[in-house]
C-alpha cells in the first residue's frame, strides 16, 4: 500500500493493476483509501475479489490476469497459499521472472 501511495502522490507515469481479494467487502483492508485512489488517479485499475461474491480466487483468473498484464513488473503480498498460486500462475503463463 505504501509503494501504491507514492506511486499516486507522484503522479508516477506507469499503469496499475491493483488486485485485492478478501472474504467479502468489509475484510477488504484500505478499501475505501483504495476507491478514492482509483477515483483521482485514472492509472488505477482497482480490481477487488470477494470470495464469498465470487468464490475463492481461482489460478485461471490469475493467470488471464497474467497474460494481460505481460509487460508489468508484479508485486503481490499475502498469505503464503496465495502467494503460491500467484506464482503458479506466473509459471504457467511463463512469466515467472516478472514477479
Amino acid at each position: 500500500m505504501a509503494m501504491l501511495r507514492e506511486l499516486h502522490r507522484s503522479r508516477a507515469e506507469v499503469d496499475v493493476v491493483f488486485v485485492q481479494a478478501a472474504r467479502c467487502r468489509e475484510d477488504a483492508i484500505f478499501a475505501a483509501e483504495l476507491a478514492k485512489l482509483a477515483r483521482e488517479w485514472p492509472r488505477l485499475d482497482l480490481r477487488p475479489h470477494y470470495s464469498s461474491e465470487k468464490g475463492r480466487l481461482a489460478a485461471s483468473a490469475l493467470a488471464a490476469l497474467a497474460s494481460e498484464t505481460r509487460e508489468a513488473v508484479t508485486f503481490a503480498c499475502g498469505p503464503t497459499g496465495f502467494l503460491a498460486l500467484v506464482r503458479a500462475a506466473w509459471r504457467e503463463a511463463g512469466l515467472e521472472q516478472l514477479l
